[in-house]
């Protein structure tokens, strides 16, 4: 992880989890910090791909491995929060459109 970006993926992540908690349960709140800092993770693969030019370049679309996973990671996400099955194993809240 670049170390420029720390501090703002562990600010935005833990200011979720009072956001979450001012709105709803405790779970809420883990289940919307877990999901920002999946997201800011996502994100974050871009900010450590290249670090004095931009990361959106012509390469960037042609490591299929790499979009591979971030699929994978995203389809994950949404499995975590969204598929009753799955949300019991990992302790985390149902998520519905209207979150």
């Amino acid at each position: 992880m670049n170390s420029e970006f720390a501090p703002g993926i562990l600010i935005g992540t833990l200011s979720m989890f009072p956001h979450g908690l001012a709105a709803h349960d405790p779970q809420y709140a883990l289940t919307l910090a877990f999901t920002a800092l999946v997201l800011f993770q996502f994100f974050n693969v871009f900010n450590a791909r290249a670090e004095k030019r931009s990361a959106f370049n012509v390469s960037c679309f042609a490591k299929g491995k790499l979009w591979q996973a971030l699929a994978a990671m995203l389809a994950l996400q949404v499995l975590v929060v969204h598929a009753p099955c799955v949300t019991i194993v990992v302790a985390s809240l149902l998520l519905t459109q209207g979150h």
